[in-house]
């Protein structure tokens, strides 16, 4: 059977092990550049009409703490953009998703807006931790690459 470039797929399954140490989040904010900041509020206004559109119970968050265990409170992720359904509990005040609390559950989607600066981290390093915390989809955006497809 002849394959074309369209019809290639692969999904790929297997065990993740927690890397604690590993999935620390740093301190304070990481400096983003303009076009990192405008793909993803651009992101969130598209998600945020979707959800008004479709009437779900979701709230779409931008760089919101995403932390593993009570017993590790550093541990974790904190997405460019991310979509939780169902809402938390007063998700207009919450800060944090953080997945020991009732109520609390993990993004249906998050977003990683590549970063120029440093990419190996959205291609390489964050896939498994969102798959250990339940993240049911990783999308993986890349200004960069985008705008260089606009070009052709």
């Amino acid at each position: 059977m002849a394959m074309s470039e369209n019809s290639v797929r692969v999904h790929l399954r297997y065990e993740v092990p927690p890397r604690w140490d590993e999935w620390i989040m740093p301190e304070g904010t990481v400096p983003e550049a303009h076009v990192h900041d405008l793909t993803a509020r651009r992101l969130v206004e598209l998600l945020d009409a979707w959800v008004q559109r479709t009437g779900l119970d979701a709230v779409v968050a931008r760089n919101i703490a995403i932390r593993f265990l009570r017993e590790r409170p550093r541990v974790g992720i904190d997405p460019d953009v991310c979509l939780v359904e169902p809402k938390p509990p007063s998700a207009r005040e919450f800060s944090s998703v953080k997945l020991w609390q009732p109520g609390h559950a993990p993004p249906r989607l998050a977003v990683e807006v590549v970063s120029r600066w440093h990419p190996n981290k959205d291609y390489d390093r964050v896939q498994e931790r969102y798959a250990y915390c339940g993240v049911e989809e990783l999308w993986v955006l890349d200004p960069a690459a985008v705008q260089q497809l606009g070009q052709q």
